[in-house]
């Protein structure tokens, strides 16, 4: 009888948790992930993103869905995955404890808006089709970003390693690090307009080799209208350094050229 007082005592406790937590994203409640994640992967079509940093100690994450088709929102280990089976209106709002340094945030979405802003991740990907990009404020050591007829403002700093692969897009990209400190290799195809560091640039490749460069950037870009520029480096969000003076980014070695589609991808398997 006493056990039977136990379980039923488990269940109902059980129970209760189970249906708070589907009451939660129902009503779109600010979830609270687990201490453990430290990496977020998004793969949606017409849901709108927004990634941002708040003063709580913890990740949360909210969901607001617009119609009857559901965004798939979980935890796996140590990474918050939302993606959606079919085409699905709705938006996707994540906040990080300020100065939180994400493993990876890796996005794939399409006819989105997407937005960025004051956080800090060792690997950013981020492939896109017919979007609206703001990524604004923010630290990242290896950055892959694939854009596709999209709108794109990117403003942030870049730790070791950037690609920038864009096709009809449109947009302002400001990398807030000093060119001398950076390998810079871009080319361009039947861009509409190229400005680069404030001139109208009509030569097919660029190249920019300093003697003892910190970080290797690589631009590409085809049918497209695109300001690019270097702006001085961020102050926000800040970087921690140990007594070594190595950062919490790790060190920076330079990229092994191995496999030319891409060095430093995450395994997904992770």
């Amino acid at each position: 009888m006493k056990n039977n007082f136990f379980l039923l005592f488990f269940l109902s406790f059980y129970f209760f948790i189970f249906n708070f937590e589907i009451f939660s994203q129902e009503n779109n409640t600010l979830i609270k992930a687990g201490n453990e994640v430290v990496q977020i992967e998004i793969s949606t079509n017409n849901v709108d993103v927004y990634i941002s940093s708040h003063d709580k100690n913890f990740i949360a994450y909210e969901v607001k869905e617009k119609g009857d088709k559901r965004i798939s929102a979980f935890e796996n280990k140590k990474k918050l995955q939302f993606y959606t089976t079919a085409v699905t209106e709705g938006e996707i709002f994540i906040y990080l404890p300020k100065n939180f340094l994400l493993e990876s945030c890796r996005i794939q979405s399409t006819n989105s808006k997407i937005e960025i802003q004051n956080i800090k991740s060792i690997y950013f990907v981020l492939s896109v089709i017919s979007s609206d990009i703001n990524v604004l404020t923010s630290k990242f050591k290896n950055v892959l970003l694939a854009i596709n007829h999209s709108k794109i403002n990117f403003s942030s700093g870049i730790v070791a390693v950037a690609d920038f692969c864009m096709n009809t897009a449109q947009g302002t990209i400001e990398i807030a690090e000093k060119m001398q400190n950076c390998n810079l290799f871009m080319t361009q195809i039947k861009n509409k307009n190229l400005v680069f560091n404030g001139e109208v640039y009509k030569n097919s490749s660029l190249s920019y080799a300093p003697k003892k460069p910190k970080k290797y950037i690589s631009i590409s870009a085809s049918f497209s209208e695109l300001d690019i520029k270097f702006i001085p480096p961020l102050d926000t969000p800040s970087v921690s350094v140990n007594k070594y003076g190595i950062s919490e980014f790790g060190p920076v070695p330079p990229p092994k050229i191995v496999d030319p589609v891409s060095n430093f991808l995450p395994g997904r398997n992770k």
